[in-house]
């Protein structure tokens, strides 16, 4: 079984997108794994945010409220705020929803189950 941990961005994969721009010419050969590696940094660097904005907020999960939140409020990413935000599924995040602190009723009385029973 392949370790998760070591996967990458497929330098080929990069090469060919970057490529498809007609603007852009021949490339070095470390251009696409330098690519690779700052977008892998970008990656890690908003999980992490999104993490630790998960956790301040009692979440258990990653939603996509936390990406958005991360992405419009931290300096980093302003690069791509502006991309990321014209995104339907991001402007439509809505918060995580909090689970209730009240105990849910049975459907049925319990006497009745207990005289059912008799």
């Amino acid at each position: 079984m392949k370790n998760r941990n070591n996967l990458t961005f497929p330098p080929n994969r990069i090469k060919k997108i970057v490529q498809s721009n007609q603007d852009i010419g021949k490339l070095s050969a470390t251009t696409p794994f330098l690519i690779c590696k700052i977008t892998e940094e970008v990656i890690q660097q908003l999980t992490s945010l999104s993490s630790k904005l998960a956790v301040q907020q009692g979440d258990s999960k990653i939603t996509l409220w936390h990406l958005a939140q991360v992405i419009e409020n931290d300096k980093m990413f302003e690069a791509i705020r502006s991309k990321c935000l014209q995104n339907p599924m991001l402007m439509g995040a809505e918060p995580p929803k909090k689970p209730s602190d009240k105990k849910k009723k049975p459907k049925g009385d319990i006497q009745e189950f207990i005289q059912e029973d008799e």
